[in-house]
């Protein structure tokens, strides 16, 4: 779905996504509940291409490895529409799309790559955690009543929110969108040293989420108050004003609770050792206006510093390091500089399964990486299958690999020196075909064969 920033609308996976699953993170951090991510290789639309649906998978993927304490996944809903699947061989969903009825199974490449990427995230519960972004503990917050607002008399415009959270995210700040129903929860708010607020594209549901913020300022956050009162919604029948509370719009009770009276002047306001930044504007108007985003990150800029939080720090870029794994989205419609990574890695994203010494990032790509050091083998590094039964000696390596068939197995294996033999064969012990490719430098030996659903062992002598 198509999104605004600087008054543009277009496509925007990573951004759009990095959000979604922002959301489904807070809904459910601070419950005691677990949270599974999904990231599909294709979508509920079947009018896309095979082209499509990679882009927008691996732009998916990577949103959601961002955030390190989800680390479990349903890795697809419905296998056979992925492996058994005919999409059109062009996206008949654009202008000029080409003949309709003409479609085309997963292209192999794919299949190997959504199989490397199903594999690695069986890998993804990581203590040794490193962050390289912008400023961190930014905020959002949203609430549930944003999807109440809609029919007459104006449905909310959902590029209100968009309007709070791109210009902080395309500076490589990691923002999350915070629910407000949860703000009274134990710890809840603690994370975050500064949170946006706009009640023109939802309403709080109840007083008890102002209380936790009220307190949450006091004790030195930054809050950004932004709406100019136009929301129709102001108006409907609600706790905020219903005797014998009266009140003409929602806010005015959180600033009384912070001692501002019920209309406190645009501009900064010292409460308790924390600030609240009042903007008089409408949050569409940073996503809609060239110059919205340098509006929005004044304000927060000027209200991050007068709380006392440090340097504040913007990239183009976001870079988490999940132990072996470096994930990382660069960001476009901005800096234009690529991101560089200088250390050895496997290009999981990759159906051969690249190995270098750097990997360059441009603005508006995505890098899925597994780091290592050479010489460090005999181990899997990577595989587009399931490996089991790893067993490794002085001079060999053997292990079972398992996959769907009808699929190419990429497998990357680190070895203390080049291999001399290489044997793959099923479970009957018949020897089946395999290509095999030394990488000197890496000291790592690259196999692909086809998969089998009983599976085939791999044996590696050096």
């Amino acid at each position: 779905m198509p999104n605004f920033y600087r008054g543009v609308a277009r496509e925007r996976t990573f951004e759009t996504a990095f959000l979604e699953y922002g959301v489904l993170h807070n809904l459910v951090r601070a419950t005691g509940k677990r949270m599974w991510y999904l990231a599909d290789p294709v979508e509920d639309n079947p009018d896309h291409s095979w082209a499509d649906y990679r882009a927008n998978y691996e732009r998916t993927v990577v949103a959601s490895l961002l955030f390190p304490d989800v680390w479990r996944f349903e890795v697809m809903p419905w296998p056979e529409r992925i492996f058994c699947g005919r999409y059109p061989k062009v996206d008949i969903t654009q202008r000029g799309g080409g003949p309709v009825g003409e479609t085309e199974g997963v292209p192999a490449d794919y299949a190997t790559e959504v199989l490397t990427v199903i594999n690695i995230l069986n890998d993804m519960k990581q203590d040794d955690i490193t962050w390289d972004t912008g400023t961190s503990g930014i905020g959002v917050l949203v609430s549930d009543t944003m999807m109440f607002q809609r029919g007459e008399p104006v449905a909310t415009d959902p590029n209100c929110f968009y309007g709070l959270a791109l210009p902080l995210l395309k500076r490589g700040v990691p923002v999350c969108p915070v629910q407000l129903e949860n703000a009274h929860l134990r710890g809840y708010l603690a994370p975050y040293r500064l949170l946006l607020l706009s009640y023109e594209f939802m309403k709080p549901p109840s007083a008890r989420a102002h209380q936790a913020l009220a307190q949450w300022v006091r004790d030195g956050g930054a809050l950004v108050c932004i709406g100019d009162g136009s929301d129709p919604y102001h108006a409907v029948p609600e706790w905020w004003n219903t005797a014998p509370v009266k009140y003409d719009r929602a806010e005015q009770h959180l600033f009384g609770l912070l001692g501002l009276g019920r209309g406190p002047a645009p501009g900064r306001h010292r409460c308790g050792a924390g600030v609240v930044e009042i903007v008089a504007a409408h949050p569409l108007s940073f996503a809609t206006a060239p110059d919205g985003p340098e509006r929005l990150l004044a304000a927060v800029r000027s209200a991050w510093a007068a709380a006392g939080h440090g340097d504040w720090r913007e990239r183009n870029y976001l870079k988490l390091t999940r132990g072996p794994y470096v994930i990382a989205a660069v960001l476009d419609e901005g800096d234009d500089q690529p991101l560089v990574i200088r250390r050895w890695t496997v290009d999981l994203l990759d159906p051969q399964l690249h190995v270098g010494a750097r990997k360059i990032v441009a603005p508006g790509q995505m890098a899925l990486l597994r780091a290592f050091e050479p010489g460090a083998g005999p181990m899997v590094l990577a595989s587009a299958s399931r490996v089991t039964d790893l067993r490794a000696g002085a001079d060999e390596v053997s292990f079972h690999s398992r996959g769907p068939a009808g699929t190419t197995a990429s497998t990357r294996i680190a070895l203390p020196a080049p291999p001399r033999r290489v044997a793959v064969t099923d479970g009957a012990g018949n020897s089946l075909p395999c290509t095999r490719q030394w990488h000197s430098r890496s000291q790592t030996l690259l196999v692909r064969y086809d998969n089998l659903p009983e599976g085939v062992r791999l044996r590696i002598c050096w």
